[in-house]
């Protein structure tokens, strides 16, 4: 085989690779968002495409000289995958930026946490520290904590809604100070749900 020939079949497997790696990211950004680190983990431990391997004639007594080896799947290497992860992020179908920014979002409508723990959070998905710090302080300068205690009672109120007027506040408030509101806010949120509750027919 001359070295054309060589080169050319060693770019089409190399293009099949990547379509192969691609299609992997694509089904599984279609079911969830992630990182660039959880993301490349996922596709190394798929194992990447099939390629198929030929084995070298056995020695072995009895051995048929040139058989082949069966399609066997090979883990993607490190640079296959990081090709297939730029081009995503150049679509701007991968995004740790944003990522970040809809975790915080979605893990603050339960209640506020100190931004240690919310920076701890995005780092144990993979997002780099810079990254993470700078969606803690961006989210946390826009958040109003009205409206997340709104939110989070909004969810928690129907186990309340049954009890007596004044249990039903005192529990709510007591839930709200465990999320980590502060009393103002919670008093707040509470007088509002307990209003409308009394409010409706």
């Amino acid at each position: 085989m001359s070295s054309d020939e060589a080169g050319g079949r060693a770019g089409a497997e190399a293009e099949t690779i990547r379509r192969d790696l691609m299609r992997r990211a694509l089904d599984l950004l279609s079911r969830r968002a992630y990182s660039h680190a959880e993301l490349a983990r996922r596709l190394a431990d798929a194992g990447g495409p099939e390629r198929r391997r030929r084995r070298a004639p056995s020695s072995r007594a009895g051995a048929r000289p040139g058989r082949e080896g069966s399609a066997l799947p090979e883990p993607a290497s490190g640079a296959e995958v990081a090709a297939v992860l730029a081009e995503l992020e150049r679509l701007g179908l991968l995004d740790d930026a944003a990522y970040a920014r809809a975790l915080l979002a979605a893990r603050l409508r339960s209640g506020p946490e100190p931004r240690a723990r919310l920076v701890a959070r995005l780092r144990a998905r993979g997002i780099a520290a810079e990254t993470a710090q700078a969606a803690v302080d961006e989210t946390l300068a826009a958040a109003d904590p009205l409206e997340l205690a709104r939110a989070a009672l909004a969810r928690a109120w129907p186990r309340y809604a049954r009890l007596p007027r004044e249990e039903a506040v005192r529990r709510a408030g007591r839930f709200l100070l465990r999320c980590g509101f502060d009393p103002e806010t919670a008093r707040r949120a509470v007088r509002e749900r307990a209003g409308r509750a009394e409010e409706a027919p």
